[in-house]
Order: structure tokens, then C-alpha cells, then sequence
């Protein structure tokens, strides 16, 4: 399995650098009460996850009883991160632009489109792996400046927000 590293951050305050052999070491049982027993460094924890939100990436959870927030950052959210683009207000984003250049494999909006923040907008190819562009904000969609199998550069105008 390939070994692939995410960085957990508790209460927006603590991260934890976690990498897929981690995991593979952890020993988590499910309760039947929907529950889970973690045994982790020779520690048990009781974990009982509360409430999923951000597309599977933030989690409420209890923890020996203890309330807290995990965020799970997979390496794209790192390098976002370590960009300063993860603290982009709403009312500030109005484009999207390529983060790279590529080949435009598929279009999934419409002019005229509501779209959901973390909506796919559309896939580019760039180094021969599928990037998927999701809508960085809830928005309806005002221009879609590429077609699928466009070639474009990166820093081009994808889809422009009324």
C-alpha cells in the first residue's frame, strides 16, 4: 500500500502528522453501541464520533469523554496550507483559476448553475493524475471559460461566479 501522509488537527490548535502505516498499527474495534475502543501506543481510548462534516474531513468527536474537532488535511489540503489559500473568505472569491497546467477532461456545471462548496466543477488532467476542481464557495456560476479537452495553463480563468 502506498505510504501517504495526512496531518490531523485537533481544535484548530494541535496537528498530528499520521502517515498510512500508522493507521495500519492502530487497533480500533466498533462498540455495540456504535462506539469504538482505539488502542494506540499502548493507550486505550473510548472514541465515539459525534458528527461528520466538510465532506468526510471534519469530525466531532468524544473522546474519554472529552469533546473535540478533528480536521483530517490529506496532502492537498497541506499544500493549500502551506499556500495561505485555506483562509479564503467567501465574499473574496468570485474566480477559479488552474493551479497548474493541463488538459480539461471533464465539465460537470452549467451557466447559470447553483453550485455547493467542495461541488465538483470540473477534472484536469496535469502529470497524467485526475485533479478534480471543486467550487471553492457556495455560488452560482456565471461563465465557464473551458470546454472539455481544452488545453490550458496554469493560472487560466476556469469558471467565473455572478
Amino acid at each position: 500500500m502506498e505510504d501517504r501522509s495526512f496531518e490531523i488537527e485537533i481544535d484548530g490548535l494541535e496537528s498530528v502528522q499520521l502517515h498510512t502505516a500508522d493507521v495500519e498499527d492502530m487497533d480500533l474495534v466498533q462498540n455495540p453501541d456504535g462506539s469504538y475502543h482505539l488502542l494506540l501506543d499502548s493507550r486505550a481510548f473510548q472514541v465515539e464520533i459525534l458528527e461528520i462534516k466538510a465532506q468526510g474531513k471534519e469530525y466531532h468527536l468524544k473522546v474519554d469523554g472529552h469533546l473535540l474537532v478533528a480536521r483530517v488535511n490529506d496532502p492537498l489540503d497541506q499544500l493549500i496550507n502551506q499556500m495561505g489559500l485555506s483562509n479564503i473568505s467567501q465574499a473574496s472569491v468570485s474566480e477559479v483559476y488552474a493551479p497548474m497546467p493541463g488538459l480539461v477532461l471533464d465539465v460537470d456545471i452549467s451557466v447559470g448553475q447553483e453550485v455547493e462548496e467542495g461541488q465538483t466543477l470540473l477534472i484536469l488532467e496535469a502529470m497524467k493524475m485526475e485533479n478534480v476542481i471543486k467550487a471553492p464557495v457556495k455560488a452560482t456560476i456565471a461563465e465557464i471559460a473551458v470546454q472539455s479537452g481544452s488545453a490550458i495553463e496554469k493560472g487560466q480563468l476556469l469558471v467565473r461566479f455572478e
